[in-house]
């Protein structure tokens, strides 16, 4: 798919334009995370691409105004790293449930040097069919998964019969038939001589 030159030196100019500010952190972990949370930064991991995973402390402010931009987490964007620029896209964000503030923010980085295509999309024309009536509707639909409920009367029986707790009993275990019978009996007999000393 050929996208206009105009349209593409636009996009161009609008990442250069959204700069999140953010230095490299050395110390990792849960109290130095919440510190800088604190500080109105959040931690975050930048990988992908050429170069190594770099674990950084950007602007808590700037990342939440791209997650609530239009374009969302696809906003690709420079991450300025005191005075070196790496364009990269959120990939990945964790967020408090309760307050709804930012806790982490993994993001790719992304190679401008390195030419994309979507025309290797495994695709079976032969299979689609293009719909052009306003009347129809697409569906996708899931088969459930089937279960069997059982009869009312099993239900109530099973419910009526409490469960036995397993008890565990300290000692040689009982072993049952003629055998087990046979070498239980021979340990009470020594047992009944106190007298002897085994040797």
């Amino acid at each position: 798919m050929l996208v206009p030159l105009g349209i593409q030196e636009g996009k161009k100019d609008m990442a250069e334009k959204i700069v999140v500010e953010g230095s490299p952190r050395a110390l990792r972990g849960k109290n130095e995370a919440r510190r800088l949370r604190q500080t109105g930064q959040v931690p975050a991991v930048l990988y992908g691409g050429k170069g190594a995973a770099l674990t950084l402390a950007l602007n808590a402010k700037q990342v939440g105004a791209i997650l609530r931009s239009e374009s969302g987490h696809n906003t690709l964007f420079q991450v300025d790293l005191g005075g070196k620029q790496e364009p990269a896209i959120l990939k990945d964000w964790l967020v408090d449930p309760t307050s709804g503030k930012l806790l982490h923010v993994d993001l790719l980085r992304v190679a401008m040097d390195v030419r994309m295509s979507a025309n290797e999309l495994p695709l079976d024309t032969a299979k689609m069919k293009l719909i052009t009536e306003p009347e129809r509707v697409l569906a996708h639909v899931v088969a459930l998964k089937v279960e069997e409920e059982k009869p009312a009367e099993a239900v109530a029986a099973e419910a009526a019969t409490p469960a036995e707790p397993e008890v565990i009993k300290k000692g040689k275990k009982e072993v049952e038939g003629e055998e087990g019978a046979e070498t239980e009996v021979k340990p009470k007999v020594e047992k009944s001589d106190k007298g002897e000393k085994k040797k």
